[in-house]
C-alpha cells in the first residue's frame, strides 16, 4: 500500500488512484507495477471517499460536428462507471478533461466542455455544470454531485506537467 497522505489521492479516468506529488512519483510506478486497480475498491470500502472531494481526470475528448455537436460519445460512456463508483460511496466529483487542443490561458467558446456535460447529464440521468476557473479551489461541490470542471488544457501549464499546477490540483 502507498504510504500517501489521504489529501493526495485523487482518481484517474479507469478509476485507477493517482497521486499529483512529484516526491511520491516513485511510489507509484512501484504501485502500478503491482496492480494499482486494486487500491480503488480499498479505499472505497474503507469509506476514504465519503463527504470527500475525488478528483477525475478523465479522457472525453470525443469528436464534434462544426455546430459543436458530439458525434460519438464512447469516451463519455466509458467513464462513467469510474464517476458512479465514487458518487456511490458518497463522494463529491469533480471531472475534468482535455478537448480539442486549445491555447493554455486561452478560452474559446468551442473548447468548452459544456457539450460533453451535457452528454454526459443526459447518460446519467441528473445535472452536471461545468465550472470555469476552476484551479484555485473556488468552487462548491457537494456529496453526491458531479461537477465538470472546464477543459483542464486551459491551465496554464497542464502540457508541461507544471509542479506549481500539480501542487494546486493536489489541494482541490
Amino acid at each position: 500500500v502507498l504510504d500517501v497522505p489521504e489529501s493526495h489521492l485523487c482518481c484517474g479516468s479507469a478509476g485507477v488512484y493517482n497521486i499529483l506529488q512529484p516526491e511520491l512519483a516513485g511510489q507509484l510506478r512501484a504501485r502500478k507495477a503491482a496492480n494499482i486497480e486494486s487500491t480503488k475498491p480499498d479505499l472505497i470500502a474503507a469509506g476514504k471517499v465519503a463527504g470527500r472531494r475525488v478528483f477525475i481526470r478523465a479522457d472525453l475528448n470525443v469528436p464534434q460536428d462544426d455546430a459543436g455537436h458530439i458525434t460519438e460519445d464512447t469516451r463519455i460512456r466509458a467513464s462513467i462507471p469510474a464517476i458512479q463508483m465514487a458518487l456511490d460511496a458518497g463522494a463529491a466529483v469533480m471531472v475534468t478533461s482535455h478537448l480539442g487542443r486549445p491555447t493554455e490561458g486561452e478560452f474559446k467558446p468551442e473548447d468548452s466542455l459544456a457539450p460533453v456535460a451535457a452528454r454526459m447529464g443526459q447518460l446519467m440521468n441528473r445535472n452536471i455544470r461545468v465550472v470555469a476557473d476552476w484551479v484555485d479551489g473556488d468552487f462548491s461541490v457537494a456529496p453526491g454531485e458531479v461537477v465538470m470542471l472546464e477543459n483542464c488544457r486551459l491551465n496554464v501549464g497542464e502540457k508541461k506537467n507544471k509542479p506549481e499546477l500539480a501542487a494546486k490540483l493536489g489541494k482541490l
